[in-house]
């Protein structure tokens, strides 16, 4: 079994730094504050079906590998950038795989960590 990359000390902050430049900041700050706290993959973070309140807790769910139904607590970070990003049935860009692929490998190459 191959070794599973992680992130340096410092590079979800440096990430998120990094993504508050992009001419789409707030959709990209977006996407990276998602990923990095939930550990979606990114072909979940475009298949995510809805977003739902158990008790005040902000949480997501969406369709994962298997068409299996998955959720998980969406965090204060996450949820201020995903708030502020308008839906694509309201004039905001539809994400995809490519989209979010592209970001990080650009974000990951500006800062030296590598290809995403």
């Amino acid at each position: 079994m191959s070794e599973i990359p992680c992130l340096p000390v410092g590079a979800a902050s440096a990430l998120l730094e990094a993504a508050s430049s992009t001419r789409n900041r707030k959709r990209d700050q977006g996407i990276v504050a998602f990923l990095l706290d939930t550990g979606a993959r990114r072909s979940e973070l475009v298949h995510f079906v809805a977003t739902l309140d158990y008790d005040g807790e902000r949480r997501i769910a969406w369709i994962g590998r298997g068409d299996t139904r998955r959720g998980v607590r969406l965090g204060s970070t996450a949820a201020h950038f995903i708030g502020g990003v308008p839906a694509p049935e309201d004039g905001g860009e539809v994400v995809t795989a490519r989209t979010v692929h592209e970001l990080l490998k650009r974000l990951g190459s500006r800062l030296g960590l590598g290809t995403a």
